[in-house]
C-alpha cells in the first residue's frame, strides 16, 4: 500500500520550494545588478500554517518596497509611463550628481522574483496534489466500512 505524506513532510516541501525561489531570486539579484545586495538579503519567505490543523496553506515572501520598482525599472530618476521606462527627473535632484544620464535611459526592468515563481510553480501544484490526493484517499479508506454493506 501506498505510504500518505505527512502534513509534516507536506510543509517541508512547501518550506523547501519556497527557499529555492528565495535562492533563485537572490542569485539574479546578485547577477544582474551592481547593487549592495541588501533587497537579496532582506528577501524572506513565510510559510503560514493553519492554527488548527497544522498544515501549510499560503507561502508569502517579503522584501523592500525597492523590489517592486526594480522589478520595473523604476526610481532614480526614472519612472514607468505606459509600460515604458522614462527619464522624470530636473538635473538638479539628488541623484543627477551622481549618475548623470546625458539623455539616456540606463535602466531596464529585471524579472528577479515573478519568473522563477512561474517556472517553478508547477512543481509547488504537484506537492499540493499529492497531498491533498493522499489527505483524500486517507479519509475514503477510513470510511471504507461504513460503505460496505453489512453482513451478518
Amino acid at each position: 500500500m501506498k505510504e500518505f505524506m505527512t502534513e509534516g513532510e507536506f510543509n517541508e516541501l512547501c518550506r523547501l520550494w519556497a527557499d529555492k525561489i528565495r535562492s533563485l531570486s537572490s542569485t539574479t539579484l546578485a547577477k544582474e545588478t551592481h547593487s549592495s545586495l541588501k533587497l537579496a538579503m532582506r528577501l524572506q519567505r513565510f510559510v503560514d500554517t493553519d492554527k488548527k490543523t497544522k498544515v501549510a496553506y499560503k507561502i508569502k515572501f517579503h522584501f523592500d518596497r525597492y523590489g517592486v520598482f526594480r522589478a520595473y525599472g523604476a526610481g532614480r530618476g526614472y519612472k514607468i509611463i505606459d509600460g515604458r521606462i522614462t527619464l522624470n527627473r530636473h538635473p538638479s535632484e539628488k541623484y543627477a550628481k551622481r549618475n548623470p544620464l546625458d539623455g539616456k535611459i540606463k535602466r531596464n526592468a529585471l524579472d528577479w522574483i515573478d519568473g522563477h515563481i512561474e517556472k517553478n510553480i508547477q512543481e509547488l501544484a504537484d506537492t499540493v496534489q499529492d497531498y491533498y490526493g493522499d489527505n483524500a484517499l486517507r479519509t475514503v479508506l477510513s470510511e471504507i466500512d461504513k460503505m460496505k454493506i453489512k453482513k451478518k
